[in-house]
């Protein structure tokens, strides 16, 4: 089994996001475009289906936006990580400090301070969102 994608349903702006996700990445493949008809409302179970898409296709890994056109989505504010369903996904990075400078320059926030030497491979992790909320753990391991 390999992991295919993450999605992502925008809440503002989906160029926003291509954005900042392409600045962090630096992606060998961008594909944007309008997703609509029977086969997408058969894989969603979503009536009347209209999205736009835009993934985001680096050598390891592939983000897939999502904003809607049709039906509108649900916008549920997140006030704390501590929330049920999807939560967050993690990044190991070479070099923590780097990184989270990157995420603030292209409009992430940090959210908490992080911890540091959590375990003999763990050297640091910090929770980081992005420009909409969406929560990216970062760590920073050894095996590098």
């Amino acid at each position: 089994m390999l992991l295919r994608h993450i999605g992502i349903v925008c809440k503002e702006d989906i160029n926003n996001l291509e954005k900042f996700y392409s600045k962090l990445f630096h992606p060998v493949n961008v594909h944007k475009c309008i997703e609509k008809g029977e086969k997408l409302k058969l894989i969603t179970g979503v009536d009347n289906i209209k999205l736009i898409t835009c993934k985001i296709q680096t050598k390891n890994f592939m983000i897939e936006l999502i904003q809607y056109i049709d039906p509108k989505p649900l916008n549920i504010p997140k006030k704390s990580p501590a929330f049920t369903g999807l939560n967050h996904f993690a990044l190991t990075v070479k070099e923590s400090a780097e990184f989270l400078d990157l995420v603030e320059k292209y409009g992430g926030k940090l959210i908490g301070n992080g911890a540091k030497d959590l375990n003999e491979n763990v050297r640091s992790a910090i929770y980081v969102s992005d420009p909409e909320g969406n929560i990216i753990e970062v760590v920073e391991e050894s095996m590098w």
